[in-house]
């Protein structure tokens, strides 16, 4: 049948309308029958195995990252992504689909067909608005890649919207259409793509700004700055011409917004202008051109200040300075912040008068987590601003065993340059730390534990960078209270795996919920599940909860499918298994980070791979660290060092990329951990990209299947 009017993606999204077609792949008004709203859907036309799009489960994840972080962007002047999907059928190629709001209205580039030049004051008024949108992505680390007039939509009676936020380097993975193709025709975006990105470089902020000077010139002028024949004579044009001035072309123009423009189109990023600082100057210069007018400029609010001036640095990061620059930057980092070649277990040399050490299984099984987490800690170094000493950062092997644990840290107290240890990182076990933690103690060691809980008697100067065993269950019982107040539940049933570990985990929940006065009933027979089952749809429950081991769950999952269940399926996400697809919706509770946006970006940026599990994590756990050294005097000798961390750790509220509030409390726990909610469809598995929704997408959820 393959995409057609009237077809349904991934189960919910109905094909209702063509849009508008291209090369890349086709434009759909659909319906999302789930949340019973309009959606605009875009198929996308895959590249050949050969091709450049060969790679799409590599193109797919670096887009839900991407894309994710462009979700949540706060202004009014972005169009998110809501979903991706690939629709399949037998003896054809997968077609890969995104789901994006719907904008009704038309595209910037559609009005410059039918009208150009436009409006000096629509000018102003839309870039001030695209300005928006850009200075609240800049801020989140996101850069758009592609602004040029298609990607701006004109909405009806409302604001501009900037599209594809995150999408553009996914679309050219997918169809094997790069941007531009320098050797043949111009096509679309060669004409607004900056100087730097024909180099082949990592986009920065600054090459949005360079496609909103090309648009603003357009709009104007009625041409792009740059034209040619070919995409070779236009890239050329971008390299080696200066654009005529726009008032060369159109008088009327305020000479103020020619300034801008030309200093948009500056031919080095570092001459920019930020999205900030050029929606500053368009926003008062559209006030201005509607008072004058008579008119009234609306959708003008100005754009928020930047939280950072981004560029400099990323300039760095992504290796787009060259020569002595360069290489003087390089010896700085490495000197200063230990960022030159892996430092492995050798006593910290160079002259460091801080170091914190990386205590995981870097030999062994754990290895890939335990170098993710090594390089995340890096990474938080840096990008430390204010640090008074140099810092360095050194990674200990423990061989993954608690024998491994102890003896690296007596090896690492009596070194008093160490003023704080992050570990285990790897794939540790939870008893790992006991005696490890109680060495740290005793020489008033910080000892920071960033990914699985670390259980026993722990050394009182422990942290761990997660929240206590009540976390998970708090967020569990919120939700079930919350559909109880909506008169929603009728009843839950709790099974666990027959275990002691699992009963008494089960205990926790059901006692938790009968105080929350619905009744609940719970089973630890293990071999009478399918009668437990039975019994709970008997009683017209519809809530099972499941705690235990992963083999169960498979069982458990099988027999509410077999009875017909068709209630809620809460359990917590250890329980399930990574290969394992799921027979039916289940929404299942985690504490730590899957993935963050920002984090992930900049460390692709920093070392060309993806960060493991724990990563965003172990980068949190650094922030703790030289937070407390910021405020440790810089003259203090080693054990006043040691003394002050221990102290300060406790005191000071640092914000993670994880964890937005890195505040322990006495336990050693974090004082407000995030807990995630994430939502398994029919057929997933803990190895898919799962997502994790807010508390009112979970209640949103968890209503549709009660109702």
């Amino acid at each position: 049948m393959g995409i057609e009017t009237g077809v349904v993606l991934g189960g919910k999204y109905r094909l209702d309308a063509r849009l508008g077609a291209g090369g890349m792949g086709t434009v759909w008004r659909a319906r999302d029958e789930m949340l019973a709203r309009d959606v605009a859907v875009k198929t996308l036309q895959p590249a050949t195995e050969s091709g450049p799009g060969a790679d799409y489960e590599a193109a797919v994840r670096r887009f839900r990252r991407e894309a994710r972080a462009a979700g949540v962007l706060d202004s009014a002047h972005v169009v998110p992504v809501h979903d991706l999907g690939t629709f399949r059928e037998p003896g054809a190629p997968p077609v890969p689909y995104l789901v994006m709001q719907l904008v009704t209205g038309q595209s910037l580039a559609e009005r410059l067909a039918e009208e150009s030049p436009l409006a000096v004051s629509l000018t102003a008024r839309v870039g001030a608005q695209v300005c928006q949108a850009l200075t609240a992505a800049h801020a989140a680390g996101v850069v758009h890649r592609d602004i040029k007039p298609s990607n701006i939509m004109l909405s009806d009676g409302g604001p501009a919207k900037v599209v594809d936020f995150g999408i553009a380097k996914f679309v050219a993975d997918i169809t094997g259409n790069a941007v531009t193709e320098p050797d043949g025709p111009a096509i679309g975006s060669v004409h607004y793509m900056s100087p730097e990105r024909f180099r082949g470089g990592e986009p920065v902020t600054a090459c949005d700004l360079y496609g909103l000077g090309c648009v603003l010139y357009e709009m104007l002028t009625g041409s792009p700055p740059f034209t040619g024949d070919t995409g070779v004579e236009i890239m050329q044009a971008h390299f080696t011409r200066a654009p005529r001035a726009v008032r060369s072309t159109r008088p009327g123009v305020p000479a103020e917004l020619d300034k801008l423009v030309a200093e948009l189109l500056a031919k080095t990023p570092d001459a920019r202008p930020t999205a900030a600082e050029a929606g500053l100057i368009l926003q008062r210069l559209a006030q201005e051109l509607a008072a004058a007018t008579g008119g009234h400029a609306r959708h003008t609010v100005p754009p928020p200040a930047p939280k950072w001036r981004l560029p400099r640095q990323r300039w760095i990061r992504a290796g787009l300075v060259a020569g002595a620059g360069a290489a003087a930057v390089a010896l700085v980092a490495g000197l200063v912040h230990g960022l030159g070649d892996d430092q492995d277990d050798k006593p910290a040399g160079g002259g460091a008068a801080r170091v914190i050490a990386v205590v995981g299984d870097f030999n062994g099984e754990g290895k890939p987590g335990a170098k993710s987490a090594y390089h995340s800690v890096r990474l938080a170094l840096r990008q430390a601003k204010d640090l008074e000493v140099p810092v360095k950062v050194v990674k200990h092997d423990d061989s993954g065993t608690a024998d491994g644990a102890e003896r690296v840290a007596r090896r690492l107290v009596d070194d008093d340059r160490v003023v704080a240890v992050i570990g285990p990182v790897g794939d540790p076990g939870s008893e790992l730390m006991e005696k490890a933690s109680k060495t740290y103690a005793q020489a008033g060691v910080v000892l920071i534990n960033p990914w699985q809980q670390q259980t026993g008697d722990l050394g009182a100067t422990t942290y761990q960078l997660m929240g206590n065993q009540q976390t998970k269950l708090d967020a569990t019982v919120a939700l079930l209270e919350r559909l109880h107040g909506a008169d929603l539940v009728k009843g839950v049933q709790y099974l666990s795996d027959g275990t002691d570990t699992g009963t008494q985990e089960m205990g926790r929940y059901f006692g938790a919920t009968v105080k929350s006065g619905f009744p609940s009933t719970s089973s630890i027979d293990a071999d009478e599940l399918a009668a437990n089952v039975r019994a709970a749809m008997r009683n017209d429950y519809n809530v099972v909860y499941y705690t235990g081991n992963q083999a169960m769950f498979r069982k458990v999952d099988t027999e509410l499918t077999k009875a017909g269940f068709r209630g809620l399926r809460l359990t917590d996400d250890a329980s399930l298994d990574g290969e394992y697809q799921v027979k039916s919706r289940w929404l299942a509770t985690r504490d730590y980070c899957s993935w963050n946006d920002r984090f992930d970006t900049d460390y692709e940026d920093a070392y060309g791979d993806t960060a493991s599990l724990g990563g965003v994590e172990a980068y949190d756990a650094a922030v703790v660290v030289l937070t407390a050294l910021r405020e440790t005097p810089a003259r203090a000798d080693h054990a006043d060092v040691r003394q002050s961390m221990t102290r300060t750790i406790g005191e000071l509220s640092p914000k993670g990329q994880c964890h937005p509030d890195l505040r322990f409390g006495r336990d050693g726990y974090l004082l407000n951990p995030i807990t995630f909610l994430d939502l398994y469809e029919t057929g997933d598995s803990t190895n898919s990209e799962i997502g994790d929704i807010s508390d009112a997408e979970a209640t949103d959820q968890a209503e549709k299947l009660l109702k």
